[in-house]
């Protein structure tokens, strides 16, 4: 009787475990830990003051009117030699209308190679200049950490010979021809303007002026360039002018009037 009791209750309880095995599923499948990644980071460039010093400025101008040729020298007056970790900037000072100031990039960076004690380095290249510029300013840099810098005064723009040689009225239209006596190319940034003015005569025989339409011009050298404004109604005189402009002010080179 004890035998038969120890039968029932040994095969109750494979069942009872192989039940438990069923209900526990698949057995679970452990994934790897994924590969470490190293992260290279780029090898910033250290903050060391390079020892180097801007020993002068030129510049001068060029053929074009809104280029401007600039020179400078750089000197490893130490008796270490330099590295070659630093960088020559150049930025350009422009004095706009309400006497505001305002500085910007006049040419692309530029690596200063290895010098060895008291080497020297000059530098040559050409900067965007319009009339509102008044100074140059050359920065040695590293990053954006500023070492040394020297400000000079641009070289006076040129002003070209320039002259009206015909001013007509026709087709509902002034027409007026400008001529570039000069060697000069006064591009795009050269400040060259063609300004019209419709005038009204007054009862004290003065004439006074408002602007009817001004344009910028490009001339190459020795070469003329017509440019045209319509007319406007209830003016008797028109007056065509060209100047340049030169930051705060402006230069007048020549004016011509008309009766209509």
């Amino acid at each position: 009787m004890k035998s038969r009791r120890g039968l029932l209750f040994f095969a109750l309880l494979m069942v009872f475990l192989l039940g438990q095995f069923a209900y526990a599923g698949p057995p679970l499948k452990l994934q790897a830990a994924p590969p470490l990644v190293k992260k290279e980071f780029a090898k910033q460039i250290p903050l060391v003051d390079p020892n180097l010093s801007i020993m002068g400025i030129q510049t001068r101008n060029t053929q074009t009117l809104s280029q401007v040729q600039y020179e400078v020298k750089i000197k490893n007056e130490t008796s270490s030699p330099y590295s070659g970790h630093a960088k020559l900037a150049l930025d350009v000072k422009h004095v706009v209308s309400g006497q505001q100031i305002i500085w910007e990039e006049g040419a692309p960076v530029q690596e200063i190679a290895p010098l060895a004690p008291g080497e020297e380095k000059v530098f040559r290249g050409q900067c965007l200049r319009k009339g509102s510029v008044v100074s140059l300013k050359a920065s040695i840099k590293t990053n954006d950490k500023v070492w040394t810098s020297k400000t000079v005064k641009v070289v006076e723009m040129p002003t070209p010979e320039l002259e009206i040689t015909n001013v007509e009225i026709r087709d509902g239209k002034i027409y007026a021809t400008v001529k570039n006596n000069s060697d000069y190319d006064i591009d795009s940034n050269g400040g060259l303007t063609v300004q019209f003015y419709g005038g009204v005569k007054q009862a004290d025989n003065t004439v006074e002026f408002s602007p009817a339409g001004g344009y910028g011009v490009r001339i190459r050298p020795h070469s003329q360039f017509t440019q045209s404004a319509t007319l406007r109604e209830g003016f008797d005189v028109y007056k065509v002018t060209i100047f340049l402009s030169r930051g705060v002010t402006n230069i007048t080179a020549a004016y011509k009037v008309i009766n209509l």
